[in-house]
């Protein structure tokens, strides 16, 4: 095999797998969502929770009777799609396709992926919209299908 094939031949293999990692990550199709109690906000206009605080969230326009994941996440990008998470719930949603579920908030929680590749071992949420309640598919094919308004929990 000619050194030009070689490389047209891995050019083409690295464009098949990203293909595929973005069909197994997907593009989320975010529904409704709310916080109740909804962050505060400092005179910045940045929005913020205490650690320790507690949410509840609500989301709309799910699949009825479905499974689905709701956890503290990051809002930075790590390899293949995964979040890093400070804990997750498994939720079901009812017949109209809506779920609540209540979230503990942590400044710097352990990450429930921390074993991922490129992970990191912590969840850092203090810095300005570093953290978001995200909802993902349960499955093989788990995807982020919605978060609300991202926020910082201070220490």
């Amino acid at each position: 095999m000619s050194s030009t094939l070689r490389k047209r031949a891995m050019a083409a293999s690295f464009a098949g797998l990203a293909l595929a990692l973005v069909g197994l990550v997907g593009v989320p199709a975010y529904a409704a969502t709310g916080l109740s109690p909804a962050p505060s906000v400092d005179a910045a206009g940045a929005r913020y929770f205490i650690d320790g605080d507690t949410t509840t969230t609500t989301v709309t326009g799910l699949a009825a009777n479905t499974d689905y994941y709701v956890g503290l996440c990051a809002n930075a990008s790590y390899l293949f799609g995964i979040p890093a998470c400070a804990g997750f719930q498994s939720v079901a949603t009812d017949a109209a396709g809506s779920l609540t579920a209540t979230v503990v908030l942590q400044s710097n929680g352990a990450n429930t992926h921390a074993k991922a590749p490129g992970q990191p071992a912590s969840v850092d949420c203090t810095a300005t919209d570093a953290c978001a309640i995200k909802v993902a598919t349960h499955g093989s094919n788990k995807q982020i299908v919605d978060e609300s308004v991202s926020f910082r929990v201070e220490q």
